[in-house]
């Protein structure tokens, strides 16, 4: 996919890696799901309801999140679960990144969000009361 710009322009490998981590607005909200506040472990379809995208075009991302060590994959029988790598050198990065972009929204919704309430993820945040 780079190659050809690679090549043209010289770019390295890092900078190859760069562009494939901030490309897309489906690794986005995987990095938002995978290293936000509630960064536990999601099966892939959990991360496609969450997210409201295609589960192909969520595997696609996540396979390459995978690949360059970002997301760590862990089978459990035929389940196959994905979570933040927080041994790798860029997560603290990435989660701060997210933290300071969509995790306050986040907060703020669970903070506001009645008691007892199983609501599940929207767009808008519920006054408590």
């Amino acid at each position: 996919m780079y190659g050809c710009t690679e090549r043209l322009y010289g770019i390295s490998e890092h900078m190859n890696i760069l562009a494939q981590l901030v490309c897309s607005r489906v690794r986005a909200e995987v990095f938002r799901l995978l290293f936000g506040i509630s960064s536990v472990p999601l099966h892939l379809r959990d991360l496609q309801r969450q997210a409201g995208f295609s589960v192909g075009t969520v595997r696609q991302d996540v396979e390459k999140l995978v690949k360059l060590g970002l997301v760590s994959r862990r089978k459990d029988g035929n389940r196959v679960y994905y979570s933040a790598n927080e041994t790798h050198p860029l997560f603290p990065d990435i989660r701060s990144l997210v933290l300071k972009t969509s995790g306050l929204t986040e907060v703020l919704r669970k903070a506001l969000m009645p008691a007892g309430s199983n609501a599940t993820r929207s767009n808008t945040i519920m006054p408590a009361g």
